[in-house]
């Protein structure tokens, strides 16, 4: 099933999607514009399955919120796929928590306007993996945060592969992360970084 429309806008919520725990197999939530909600834009919480957030038409765009995508509490074979998440006052992207596992970002806008070059960072890190298990971020371009681009810490089994951190969708076009590109920290074991660009950050590359 494809929970999608061509424009659907929600706006000035505590949460703006919530997505309790269920077997969503199958099921896209695609061409979402989610702004100004005060916690997070999107959120999935619990045993929450086979859910696929964009794919369609813009994708998510999490402008103004608490937390763009906000994934914890035993969600599991959660895909992030396509849209664009700017301009969050927190983290762009939080995967967390010890009971989530096997979530996957894939060719996601964090911290850019629409043409993937030009900077609309969120205000903290761009994308955290705090104590998940079997994360992937793949394809990604992650921009101009006021934190780290990617933050992994104390987590398990993390790939990043062929993303850029710190800058643009070109891989020249440099929107730099503010402290820093690739931090791994707490403990985290089994992380991975594969054919990515990791240039242009305030602090280390990776660290």
């Amino acid at each position: 099933q494809t929970c999608a429309l061509p424009i659907l806008r929600v706006e000035g919520c505590r949460a703006g999607v919530r997505v309790e725990g269920g077997d969503y197999g199958g099921t896209t939530l695609a061409a979402l514009t989610v702004v100004s909600n005060r916690n997070a834009g999107v959120v999935l919480r619990g045993a929450v399955t086979g859910l696929t957030i964009g794919t369609v038409g813009a994708g998510v765009v999490a402008l103004a919120n608490g937390v763009g995508i906000d994934v914890g509490d035993g969600a599991s074979d959660v895909s992030i796929v396509g849209g664009r998440v700017a301009a969050s006052l927190g983290d762009g992207i939080r995967i967390g928590g010890a009971t989530t596992r096997r979530v996957t970002v894939r060719g996601t806008l964090v911290g850019t306007r629409a043409d993937g070059l030009k900077a609309l960072g969120n205000a903290g890190h761009g994308i955290v993996v705090d104590r998940a298990s079997d994360v992937q971020v793949i394809g990604c371009t992650v921009a101009a945060s006021g934190g780290a681009g990617i933050l992994v810490q104390g987590a398990d089994g993390t790939l990043l592969e062929d993303t850029n951190v710190g800058v643009g969708i070109d891989r020249i076009t440099v929107q730099g992360n503010a402290a820093g590109g690739v931090r791994i920290l707490d403990g985290a074991q089994r992380t991975v970084v594969a054919a990515s660009r990791v240039v242009g950050n305030a602090a280390a590359g990776i660290e």
